[in-house]
């Protein structure tokens, strides 16, 4: 997308209109699928975290792109998947730092 925060945008209003809410994913659960997945959490940031600009050479940033990629490893739903992307980009700016997603 040209701005990857519309994706929250979007999400959200949609959330609150139908009162939407993530079928069974919690994020304990999406932790428990990662760790099957990625013993290592530097895997996880190698393969999803990109850079958000020239600044960032170190690629400390989980993009929407790059966390949809990730939830689709988990089996996670396109619907879920926005609306759990609602907690993490508050600032919606369409990407959130590694470290506030290993937070989470």
């Amino acid at each position: 997308a040209a701005d990857p925060g519309c994706v929250v945008k979007l999400a959200k209003s949609m959330q609150k209109a139908l009162n939407l809410q993530p079928l069974t994913h919690k994020w304990a659960e999406i932790s428990s699928r990662l760790d099957k997945i990625y013993p290592d959490l530097e895997e996880i940031w190698c393969v999803f975290c990109t850079p958000i600009n020239d600044f960032d050479r170190e690629g400390n940033v989980l993009a929407w792109s790059g966390f949809t990629s990730l939830m689709k490893e988990c089996g996670i739903q396109d619907c879920d998947q926005k609306l759990l992307w609602i907690d993490l980009d508050l600032d919606e700016r369409g990407w959130v730092t590694f470290q506030k997603f290993v937070q989470v």
